[in-house]
C-alpha cells in the first residue's frame, strides 16, 4: 500500500484504473465528500465552494477564489496532506501531484493515451458520438489544464511532475494496474511509508497556520508557514513592517499544535510604523 496520486487525461481509462486499484488492493479512493468533510472542520466557507473545485470548473472561479483569497490555496493543501497522512489512498488530479510532490513517499502516475483512442473508449464507454466525444475531450483538457496553470503556474504534463506515464494506446487497464503495483513496491522499498504520516500532518499543520495568519492578520498576504517534526513552524515571505512581524509570530504561536516558532520574515524599514 502507499499514497498514490493519479492524474489523467479525459478518456485515457484513469478514472477505470483508479478505480480498479482501489477495489483490488484496498486502496481508499479519495471523493470530493471526503475534502468537503475534511474542510467542515476548518472552514465551512470553504468546504461549501470547494463543491466548485471537485465539478473541475474554469480559472475564473479560481482567479476569484484563490487569487482573492490565497488562503483558501493553503487551506486546501493542507486537506490534502491530512487526506494523504490517512496513507492507502488514491487521490484524483486537482493539483495532488503538485502539492505533494516532495513528499517521497507519493507515487505520483500520468496517465495518457492519443486522442484518437480516448475518442474510441468514450464512445464505447458512454456511448458518445465521435464528433461528441472530441468535443468533450478538447474542453476538458483544456480546463483542467488551465486550472493547474492558474493556481499552480505549472505545466501538468510536464515529466517532472511525475514518477510514472502510463500510455494505454496498448495497455488495458489491469496491465495499468499491475504497472502501478511495480512501483508501489519500489517506492516503498526505498522510501519507508511509516515516516509519511508525521511529515504529512507536520505539513499540514504548517498550511492550516499559514491560511490562519494570511485570514487574519493585516500584512500576511506573503507569509509562509512551513511545518515540521514536534509542532515546530517556519515561517518566512514577508510583512510590511517589524510590528507585522511580531503580530505574525505571536499568532502562529498560539496556534493548537505548534511548539516553537522560526520567524524568519523579512520586513521593510520603511513600512515600520511602531
Amino acid at each position: 500500500m502507499a499514497i498514490i496520486t493519479i492524474s489523467r487525461l479525459a478518456g485515457s481509462l484513469g478514472d477505470e484504473i483508479a478505480r480498479a486499484l482501489a477495489a483490488q488492493d484496498g486502496y481508499r479512493l479519495l471523493e470530493p465528500a471526503d475534502f468537503q468533510e475534511a474542510a467542515s472542520r476548518h472552514d465551512p466557507e470553504l468546504a461549501s465552494r470547494l463543491e466548485h473545485f471537485f465539478r473541475e470548473e474554469g480559472p475564473g472561479f479560481f482567479e476569484r477564489l484563490f487569487f482573492s483569497r490565497p488562503a483558501y490555496l493553503s487551506l486546501y493543501e493542507a486537506l490534502v496532506f491530512e487526506l494523504a497522512a490517512q496513507r492507502r489512498v488514491i487521490i484524483m488530479g486537482r493539483g495532488a501531484q503538485i502539492v505533494l510532490r516532495d513528499v517521497p513517499q507519493v507515487l505520483r502516475v500520468r496517465v495518457v493515451a492519443p486522442t484518437r483512442r480516448r475518442v474510441l473508449h468514450l464512445c464505447g464507454a458512454h456511448g458518445m458520438d465521435p464528433d461528441g466525444a472530441l468535443e468533450f475531450i478538447r474542453e476538458h483538457d483544456h480546463r483542467r489544464e488551465a486550472l493547474v496553470r492558474q493556481i499552480y503556474a505549472k505545466d501538468p504534463e510536464h515529466w517532472r511532475l511525475y514518477d510514472l506515464v502510463l500510455n494505454t494506446e496498448r495497455l488495458d487497464e489491469q496491465a495499468a494496474v499491475e504497472a502501478i503495483r511495480l512501483a508501489v513496491e519500489q517506492i516503498k522499498r526505498l522510501f519507508p511509508l511509516e515516516e509519511a504520516p508525521p511529515a504529512l500532518l507536520a505539513l499540514a499543520l504548517g498550511k492550516r497556520v499559514e491560511a490562519k495568519l494570511r485570514l487574519e492578520v493585516q500584512g500576511a498576504r506573503h507569509v509562509s508557514a512551513q511545518g515540521e517534526a514536534g509542532g515546530r513552524l517556519i515561517l518566512t515571505g514577508s510583512v510590511p513592517s517589524r510590528k507585522d512581524r511580531q503580530a505574525v509570530e505571536q499568532m502562529a504561536a498560539r496556534q493548537p499544535g505548534v511548539t516553537e516558532v522560526v520567524n524568519q520574515l523579512r520586513y521593510s524599514v520603511f513600512g515600520y510604523g511602531g
